[in-house]
């Protein structure tokens, strides 16, 4: 997008640009500079042809236009794949986290250098780059990013078949149809490409749905059928949907909602500092994740996720703070001091970090705005060597993601 489009402050990250000429209708993807995934995978799981019941996974992205080239983008996609069934509503703990850089042209179609592993779709969903009209089809290759039983992930190419059905309406807002479908092969031989599998096959049909208001953005049902064969003759059978939303808004409004939040802060501040409730305690810091709010020397039982009931008045204030960051989601960060082994370390951070959020939920926020995970004992903000610095690093930090 150019300089002269972004200075007008434009509300949405990626709208469908329509073109309608003589020949057919163009689709193009406008992108603005900043735009969030969200995709749902609800899977049923056969291995060697016995049923082991569903899994629910999810994959949540924050990517951003860098500034040093136009349609570059830069980001941290999520991966949450311990989960239950009806899970969706709730606070989600953090397994993955991959940082990603890539390239995107109008049409949806990207460049991905080897080393990163996300996007999980790569140009998909992709357009026609001639005119199309209502019943003609287009085909673009892409790739996925398919998992197996192992955690070990693998690239699969495909060449989707676009079929552009009509136009409509949606939630009662204004939509294109496309109808998407593909198959998945890959053959890693004996060796299964440095894994064990020997052979993936399956399916995608999706159904497109690109939103055309001045809000835009993209929803996408696809099903899905998947086949893994393991070079120890085990089978892995996956049938299921995967439900998709492109949504954001653009760099001018995320500053601007950050502008307020950092006033709020300053405001929440000088207000504790008059009530010495430890707000004097924490920092909130700009990075290219978002807002960092740092809430340093919180007070939990030793060696215990269970919080203190000194620190319920500034968990208030820390609540209101985040009331204020609408729409935004919260990714919270629980660090220990180094002390003891690195797995306990590892899994009392997580707890508490768990913890800040069920106090935050108990406020008033909802928990399906909230990511959390551990860090243990890494990346300390001062030495463990003494009794102050310990303290400092035991630490909850809230980034309010872009």
């Amino acid at each position: 997008m150019s300089k002269r489009y972004r200075s007008l402050g434009i509300l949405f990250i990626l709208f469908i640009g329509i073109q309608n000429i003589s020949a057919g209708t163009i689709f193009s993807l406008n992108l603005g500079n900043h735009y969030r995934i969200v995709e749902r995978q609800d899977l049923r799981i056969r291995k060697n042809g016995q049923y082991k019941g569903f899994l629910y996974r999810e994959y949540r992205a924050f990517l951003y236009e860098t500034n040093a080239v136009p349609h570059r983008y830069k980001g941290d996609y999520y991966i949450l794949e311990n989960m239950k069934r009806n899970s969706f509503l709730t606070a989600k703990a953090v397994d993955k986290q991959y940082e990603t850089i890539f390239a995107m042209g109008p049409q949806g179609n990207m460049l991905v250098k080897r080393k990163y592993l996300v996007p999980v779709h790569r140009n998909f969903p992709a357009f026609s780059p001639k005119p199309v009209n209502a019943g003609e089809s287009w085909d673009v290759s892409g790739s996925d990013l398919v998992s197996d039983s192992t955690g070990k992930r693998i690239r699969v190419p495909f060449l989707c078949h676009y079929v552009f059905r009509k136009t409509g309406t949606y939630m009662n807002r204004p939509v294109v149809i496309i109808d998407a479908q593909y198959a998945l092969r890959y053959d890693g031989g004996s060796s299964g490409g440095g894994t064990s599998v020997k052979k993936i096959t399956g399916s995608r049909k999706a159904s497109i749905l690109l939103y055309t208001d001045k809000d835009g953005g993209i929803f996408i049902k696809s099903d899905v059928k998947q086949r893994i064969e393991y070079t120890n003759g085990g089978t892995e059978e996956t049938e299921g949907f995967i439900l998709t939303w492109y949504t954001g808004a653009s760099g001018s409004m995320k500053e601007a909602a950050d502008t307020k939040l950092v006033s709020t802060f300053n405001n929440l501040q000088k207000t504790g500092a008059k009530s010495n409730d430890g707000f004097n305690d924490m920092s909130l810091e700009q990075n290219d994740k978002g807002l960092v709010l740092r809430i340093q020397n919180i007070h939990f039982l030793p060696n215990s996720p269970v919080i203190l009931a000194s620190e319920q008045n500034r968990l208030d204030s820390v609540a209101a703070l985040l009331k204020g960051a609408e729409n935004r989601m919260f990714l919270v960060t629980g660090y220990t001091a180094d002390v003891g082994t690195k797995e306990s370390q590892q899994k009392l951070s997580v707890e508490r970090a768990k913890v800040i959020v069920d106090e935050l939920v108990k406020r008033g926020l909802s928990p399906k705005r909230f990511m959390y995970q551990g860090k243990g004992g890494a990346d300390p903000v001062a030495s463990n060597t003494t009794k102050v610095g310990r303290a400092l690093n035991r630490r909850v930090e809230i980034t309010i993601l872009r």
